[in-house]
């Protein structure tokens, strides 16, 4: 029991992360979302709570790699930024996301018994789904512009807030979240064939998320059938 109340604390340190880097970060100093300090400490924590499942040495090495790996990308994007870095950097985002986000779902989906933690470790898969669709719009308007339409709103200054040069696009974040809870305001409209797919995709599966968490929680939650 003790071991199940350190894994809770571990995964509701990684949804305080995931909240604080969706909602904090627009109104905090540039200089903060510029050196990525949210997205390290969501990286660690992420790290960190794959080691405490004790679940072997294998994934969480990988999970590691993956996370230094992507880091270093980010290191070469800002000090050499290049359509070639920002591709990089865009393809490995995906990677490290997919990975977390497989063996998080393999761990809850071996889960018997709706324990302390649970919840919170469910929530913060579907943040990093969230961030996982947004990921993936990213990397198809880079690869081939004019996908979305409405990603770059303007600002008080007369400047737009994305750049095209480095792949980056903000508004694409909300989007993620927007399309996978299918609210659908319509500010952002997908216009290629390959954009239209992946956010139908991303609608079903943030969909179908949900339906499984109940199902689980209701299934687990249940008390044991008596013998006759």
């Amino acid at each position: 029991m003790a071991e199940e109340y350190r894994r809770a604390a571990h995964f509701n340190t990684l949804l305080v992360f995931l909240v604080v880097l969706y909602t904090a970060v627009p109104f905090l100093p540039g200089w903060v979302a510029v050196l990525g300090l949210p997205r390290i400490a969501i990286e660690l924590a992420l790290v960190t709570a794959v080691w405490r499942l004790r679940v072997g040495r294998v994934v969480p090495v990988l999970v590691t790699v993956v996370m230094l790996v992507n880091e270093i990308t980010h290191a070469v994007a800002f000090t050499s930024p290049s359509p070639a870095i920002a591709m990089l950097r865009a393809v490995w985002i995906l990677i490290f996301l997919a990975v977390a986000i497989g063996f998080l779902a393999w761990f809850f989906w071996r889960e018997e018994r709706v324990g302390p933690g649970f919840l919170s470790g469910a929530v913060s898969l579907y943040l990093l789904l969230g961030f996982f669709w947004a990921s993936s719009f990213k990397l198809i308007e880079f690869v081939e512009p004019g996908s979305f339409r409405g990603i770059c709103a303007p600002r008080p200054t007369g400047v737009t807030d994305c750049d095209l040069a480095i792949g980056q696009y903000p508004r694409l974040d909300y989007l993620g979240f927007v399309t996978m809870t299918t609210l659908g305001y319509g500010d952002i409209v997908p216009l290629t064939r390959r954009a239209e797919r992946l956010t139908t995709i991303s609608a079903v599966t943030g969909q179908l998320f949900i339906a499984v968490l109940i199902g689980r929680i209701v299934a687990n939650s249940r008390p044991p059938r008596r013998e006759d």
